[in-house]
């Protein structure tokens, strides 16, 4: 085994290990992302779609006009 063999064994293992670290980070940051997702409340009770003043639609009609419309749930 060449010294080369050796630094690139160590990368691996250096690797797998942040890789590790990763995971368990983001697991942890999902976990806590989710908790907090459980404890919160509804706005509001009722569904409501909101229209976009007309002052505003006039600025940039493009940004407030939809290009694609959903049907159904």
């Amino acid at each position: 085994m060449s010294f080369q063999d050796n630094n690139s064994g160590a990368a691996v293992k250096e690797g797998i290990a942040s890789h590790e670290m990763l995971t368990k980070s983001s697991n942890e940051v999902v976990t806590s992302l989710e908790g907090m997702l459980k404890n919160l409340t509804p706005l509001s009770t009722t569904c409501c779609i909101y229209r976009v003043p007309q002052k505003l639609q006039k600025k940039n009609r493009e940004a407030y006009t939809p290009r694609v419309v959903s049907i159904g749930p």
